[in-house]
């Protein structure tokens, strides 16, 4: 239920050229895009400082004429959704016009429902549309800082975010705004941090000019999504492919030397460094795109950030772990068994959680049961899915056509887990098997045990 305090007024829509003369001298004033001249620009703000109170009046320019509309001006730590404090505007066909105030968690919207709150804050809301321009303005008395209300201090600097969107006429819920960057709905987002509360030159951008901030955020936003493809590469394909060769298949073809290393061992090696490559330049990555700096002190963020780099670490560590390796019989072998099982274990538990963090609601919105469920269902199944992810890797390297089957049924024969029937079937098949193929064929028939082979 959200809160409503205020009533429809007719406003102009034409913000007026005093009003311009004004920015940067006694009213902030932010125009999206940056440097548009009205009436072409997409979002208006103007702001004014009076000493008690903040004069805002907050325009939405849409070339299609929707009645179902919010604006919102969010006040924020850094240039990411989550944490931000927020005061938002709607108008509806079948609601009365509101202003309230609300935050943001990691990836959703709530509203404060204090309404004694709100009214205190907020006064002499006015909100209508006419002609396709949706304007609300307002005064706005100082708040300090509440963190329980998730309200930010306007007396220091915030990153200003300009949202809006449309709201859903049947449930009257605010649709998430366009996240293309080439949408009209796609949020502003301002380059520097402001300080709304100030008696000093405020701040405006009515003549910088187009800046790079917009060209950069989906640079930003392609770099991000490398990292995560690079990193699930990595993790998910080539390191549980590499671990199932030095586990279950060093039998495959023993006698094949290839620059006198067998198989197993070659893919094993090969498997692990381009996953860790991988992973080595999806952590570079997510540096780049924060600018090499770490913003994840917030949670989840941080705990994703946290057990990234570690999970990573423990990753880089294996190679350089097999590369000083000592021969199979030296009395130290034990202890690097010993490590490499250690650091591998806890790198797969390290990386379990990051991906999951922000999707399925690991964040402050749930308790510790559903986030231990959570995440004790995805290391289950997060080993279900390595082992299958590395044997159609397998399959698709080693054979074709028959002999996928063929290398199939002698892994389920390898792991004991095949029966009689098996035999029936290789009989049918009528294939030129290799020796070991045919050695697990004879066992299968006679019902010998496979370490009698």
């Amino acid at each position: 239920m959200t809160t409503k305090i205020c009533k429809e007024h007719k406003v102009s829509h034409d913000i007026q050229q005093e009003t311009l003369d004004e920015c940067g001298i006694k009213k902030g004033c932010i125009f999206h895009p940056d440097g548009c001249r009205l009436p072409k620009c997409l979002l208006a703000l103007t702001y004014n400082f009076t000493g008690e109170v903040i004069e805002y009046e907050i325009s939405s320019f849409l070339k299609e004429n929707m009645s179902n509309r919010y604006i919102a001006i969010g006040f924020s730590d850094d240039q990411e959704m989550g944490n931000d404090s927020v005061i938002y505007c709607q108008a509806s066909k079948t609601m009365d016009p509101e202003i309230g105030l609300g935050y943001t968690t990691t990836k959703n919207f709530k509203i404060i429902e204090d309404v004694i709150t709100v009214k205190k804050i907020l006064q002499n809301q006015e909100t209508g549309i006419i002609n396709g321009t949706m304007t609300c303005r307002f005064l706005q008395k100082i708040w300090d800082e509440n963190p329980e209300l998730h309200m930010k201090s306007l007396y220091t600097p915030h990153y200003i975010f300009l949202v809006h969107g449309l709201i859903d006429e049947q449930s009257g819920n605010f649709q998430i705004h366009s996240t293309s960057h080439d949408s009209d709905m796609y949020p502003y987002i301002s380059p520097g941090k402001i300080i709304i509360a100030t008696t000093h030159k405020p701040f405006t951008n009515i003549h910088s000019g187009i800046i790079t901030k917009k060209s950069s955020s989906p640079l930003k936003r392609n770099i991000i999504k490398a990292h995560g493809c690079l990193m699930l590469t990595g993790w998910w394909i080539f390191l549980p492919s590499g671990i199932l060769f030095a586990r279950y298949l060093k039998c495959l073809l023993p006698a094949q030397l290839i620059y006198g290393k067998k198989i197993w061992f070659l893919m094993h090696m090969t498997l692990n460094t381009i996953g860790s490559l991988l992973i080595a330049i999806s952590f570079t990555c997510v540096f780049i795109a924060e600018n090499g700096k770490w913003t994840g002190k917030n949670f989840p963020k941080g705990t994703h950030a946290i057990l990234g780099m570690t999970a990573s670490i423990g990753a880089f560590l294996q190679p350089i772990m097999g590369i000083y390796r000592c021969t199979p019989k030296h009395k130290l072998r034990i202890f690097l068994n010993s490590a490499k099982t250690m650091f591998s274990a806890a790198s797969i538990w390290c990386v379990t959680y990051p991906p999951f963090s922000y999707k399925l609601g690991v964040n402050e919105d749930y308790g510790i049961v559903p986030r231990s469920l959570i995440i004790t269902f995805w290391v289950i199944t997060k080993v279900q899915l390595a082992t299958v992810i590395g044997f159609i890797l397998i399959a698709l390297i080693f054979v074709s056509g028959l002999h996928v089957f063929l290398l199939a049924l002698y892994l389920l024969i390898r792991v004991k887990t095949c029966t009689g029937q098996l035999s029936a079937l290789l009989t049918k098949l009528k294939a030129p098997f290799p020796s070991e193929l045919r050695k697990l064929y004879t066992a299968a028939s006679t019902g010998l045990d496979e370490q009698k082979l």
